[in-house]
C-alpha cells in the first residue's frame, strides 16, 4: 500500500509539473562584448558560451526563465611603465600582460508570447512554434587572471607572475528574443540577447579594454518536465 501511495504521489507531482509548463535545457552560441559609448570601436571580445536554463510557461502568454551562462576570453593588455625610485631600483621590466576572464552570468527574464494564434491554427508548420519577446537582467561573476611576463636586466631571464581576483559585476538589463519549436516534450530553442550596464554608462568615456554591453545568440534543446 505504501508503494501504491508513492506511485500515486509521484504521478500527481509529474502531472502538475507538466501542466505548469516547466522545462529545462541547454543552449550554446556566440557572445560579444562591446562599449556602447564607443560603438565605432566595434566588438571588444568574441567568445563561445554555454548556458543552462530553467523555464516556466503559464497557461496564458507569459513565460519566465532563469539561466546560468559560462564563457571565457583572453586579451593582451597594456601595462604601466616602471617608475624608478632611488631606494627601490628596478631590476626587471614587464614585456607582456595577458588578461584572462572566466565569467559566469546569472540571469532572469520575463517574456511575452508574440505568436499569432490564427497562423498557428491554420498553418501546420507553425502549430508548435512560439516566439517570445521580453526583458532580462543579469549579473556576472568574473574570475580574472593577470599573467605578467617579466625580463630581468641582469641576465635576461624571463619569468611569469600571475595574480587572480574574483568580483561580482553590476547588474545589466536589456531585452531578449526567444523562439521555441516543440516535438511533444522535446523542443528546439534559440535566444538572442542584448544587455547594457547602466552604471558604466554614466561617464560616457570609452573603455580601453572593458565593456558595458553584451550581445549574444544561442541555440539549443530543452525538455518539458
Amino acid at each position: 500500500m505504501k508503494y501504491v501511495g508513492s506511485i500515486i504521489l509521484l504521478s500527481i507531482i509529474s502531472y502538475t509539473t507538466a501542466a505548469q509548463g516547466i522545462s529545462a535545457g541547454f543552449r550554446t552560441g556566440v557572445g560579444n562584448t562591446f562599449d556602447v559609448t564607443s560603438v565605432k570601436d566595434g566588438i571588444k571580445h568574441c567568445y563561445w558560451e554555454k548556458q543552462l536554463f530553467l523555464r516556466y510557461e503559464t497557461n496564458g502568454r507569459l513565460a519566465f526563465e532563469i539561466s546560468s551562462t559560462q564563457y571565457k576570453y583572453s586579451y593582451a593588455a597594456q601595462y604601466p611603465k616602471p617608475i624608478c625610485i632611488w631606494d627601490d631600483p628596478i631590476i626587471s621590466e614587464t614585456i607582456g600582460l595577458t588578461v584572462t576572464n572566466n565569467n559566469f552570468d546569472f540571469g532572469i527574464s520575463a517574456q511575452y508570447d508574440l505568436s499569432c494564434s490564427f497562423l498557428r491554427d491554420n498553418c501546420p508548420l507553425l502549430k508548435n512554434f512560439k516566439s517570445y519577446l521580453g526583458i532580462t537582467a543579469l549579473t556576472t561573476l568574473n574570475d580574472r587572471t593577470d599573467a605578467y611576463t617579466r625580463r630581468a636586466f641582469s641576465d635576461g631571464n624571463i619569468t611569469e607572475d600571475r595574480t587572480r581576483q574574483t568580483t561580482l559585476s553590476d547588474l545589466q538589463v536589456g531585452i531578449n528574443h526567444t523562439t521555441k519549436y516543440s516535438f511533444h516534450r522535446l523542443f528546439i530553442t534559440s535566444s538572442t540577447n542584448i544587455t547594457l550596464s547602466p552604471h558604466n554608462l554614466g561617464s560616457f568615456a570609452p573603455m580601453a579594454y572593458g565593456e558595458n554591453s553584451l550581445l549574444n545568440f544561442r541555440v539549443g534543446v530543452g525538455y518539458t518536465l
